[in-house]
């Protein structure tokens, strides 16, 4: 048995052993071969790889193709679960067991099997980066199952038990019950309605401009676009609507010049103060005011 040393690879040697070689000539052959390989990039070095340099690259690839939104949950779920777990382990020794055992350890922190399964399409796409950059030559999530998740019967409410829960909001709270109003007889998105300015409303045509969508980041406000293209559209509204979003916008324009503020069609529909609503505010409001269903 011949064994053949390969050349020096980011300053470490590569020692490949082959058996069933019996001549010199088979020897120099196959070590050509190997060669050539290296030459390709089509071998991975014993070079220790750690999961934060192929984060590194990736996150580079996410800042320049997503909105804030999207890399910030990306963010927070590699910081939160893939970087503690893989910290200390060379990524080029990754085996699909070591997976099958992160989706367990995931499961055993209580998340659910979307959030579980969110995470390890993260994890593949880091690594389908270091195969990209060279630095891994397989991945081990690959063709990995998702997990089952249980879908979720939608639980509407009727006209009777939306009444009641609009009949529990106080008067002096105007902007709430106008903003559950919209909220249920338009059936928008959450930040879609919660990205409305006066702009949006067109009060001739009866319709809402659906352009936009509202969340926090770090308490800073982001207006981004819509989750898909198919998002942005009108939304045509009944005259009871249209009647009860006038009365808000007069409220609105005197609650804000209380503070001092020129209020404009740019000012967000459902904001009572210098402050934006956001959907804590929404929540919050929902849960104190929710019905119990029979």
């Amino acid at each position: 048995m011949f064994q053949v040393v390969l050349i020096q690879s980011q300053k470490k040697r590569i020692k490949k052993i082959k058996k069933g070689i019996l001549t010199y000539k088979e020897a120099l052959k196959y070590e050509k071969e190997i060669r050539d390989q290296i030459q390709q990039n089509k071998i991975v070095t014993r070079t220790k790889i750690t999961i934060n340099q192929i984060w590194n690259l990736y996150k580079i690839e996410i800042e320049e193709h997503h909105k804030i939104s999207y890399i910030s949950t990306q963010t927070y779920n590699y910081g939160a679960h893939i970087e503690p777990y893989f910290k200390e382990i060379d990524i080029q020794k990754l085996k699909r067991e070591h997976i099958k055992d992160f989706q367990e350890y995931l499961l055993a922190r209580k998340l659910s099997p979307n959030t579980t399964n969110k995470i390890i399409i993260l994890l593949k796409n880091i690594l389908d980066i270091g195969i990209e950059q060279n630095l891994l030559s397989t991945n081990p999530v690959a063709g990995l199952k998702k997990l089952t998740i249980e879908k979720k019967k939608m639980d509407f409410w009727t006209l009777d038990e939306f009444k009641t829960f609009i009949s529990l909001i106080e008067d002096s709270e105007q902007n709430y019950k106008t903003f559950f109003l919209t909220l249920y007889f338009t059936g928008m998105r959450l930040g879609e309605i919660l990205a409305l300015n006066w702009n949006d409303i067109d009060f001739s045509t009866c319709e809402i401009n659906v352009t936009k969508t509202f969340h926090m980041l770090k308490g800073e406000a982001k207006f981004t676009s819509p989750k898909t293209k198919y998002s942005n559209r009108q939304i045509s509204i009944n005259k009871s609507l249209l009647k009860e979003l006038k009365k808000w916008k007069l409220e609105q324009d005197k609650l804000l010049k209380k503070y001092l503020l020129t209020p404009d069609n740019t000012n967000q529909v459902f904001q009572e103060s210098p402050h934006y609503m956001t959907k804590d505010h929404i929540y919050k409001k929902y849960k104190k005011n929710s019905i119990t269903r029979t």
